[in-house]
């Protein structure tokens, strides 16, 4: 977080989340040092709309999209959760970030399919009562991560994806459930937790909550993405 913040103090980075639309991620500046800052908090729902827009190229610039994108790919990354259940060059497709600390085991990501095109993104956000010591592959929330890892690339290798055309439409239709953190814009579904994503701070909570949510992507071309919510 020192480095971070000698690039860019946590003020402007609340106030570059607050005009991107992201009421509920934030990060905690320390008042002894403007260029210092705390972890902070987000949700499920903010995680997984900050990577849809991400992978869709929405937030940074197409060689800063693929390069920022590409980090999290790196082989030498978390293989615990998520990417556990693949081979190498399955794990090449997956661009993803974990985070442990206390009770949170949290991993997020953007899933591509076998031609580039990223199709699903996931955030999955477990606190326990218990494991707080296990940071390994067999804390229950990490294991859990890699039997739905497994299961979530299977949907997205057995899929018919479209192929990119000049003439794709670039409209979508929307609309909002009432009691979950989703916007529909395309017809496919990956259901995974139909309760309301809420804030993922380091604390203990009674027992096991897992908060998480997914997307699914059905490019016609980069410039169209559509994305499920869910």
């Amino acid at each position: 977080m020192r480095l971070c913040g000698l690039v860019c103090p946590p003020a402007e980075i609340d106030e570059v989340l607050a005009a991107k639309g992201f009421n509920d991620t934030r990060v905690i500046p320390d008042p002894a040092n403007p260029s210092r800052m705390w972890l902070g908090d987000t949700t499920t729902a903010e995680t997984n709309d900050l990577l849809a827009r991400l992978a869709k190229g929405e937030l940074l610039s197409a060689n800063g999209t693929r390069f920022f994108l590409n980090i999290f790919k790196g082989l030498s990354g978390f293989r615990d959760g998520f990417r556990r259940n693949m081979s190498s060059a399955e794990r090449s497709r997956i661009a993803m970030k974990y985070g442990a600390d206390d009770p949170n085991r949290n991993e997020s990501g953007v899933v591509y399919n076998t031609s580039d095109a990223p199709v699903l993104v996931y955030s999955f956000m477990p606190q326990f009562n218990d494991h707080w010591g296990d940071y390994g592959a067999t804390h229950p929330a990490v294991q859990a991560h890699a039997t739905m890892g497994r299961k979530m690339l299977d949907i997205v290798n057995s899929a018919r994806w479209p192929r990119p055309t000049p003439s794709s439409s670039t409209s979508s239709r929307k609309r909002s459930t009432p009691d979950s953190n989703s916007t529909v814009v395309a017809p496919h579904v990956v259901q995974q937790d139909p309760r309301r994503a809420g804030r993922a701070p380091a604390a203990r909570r009674p027992g096991p909550v897992s908060q998480s949510t997914a997307a699914v992507h059905r490019p016609a071309m980069p410039s169209s993405s559509k994305f499920v919510t869910v």
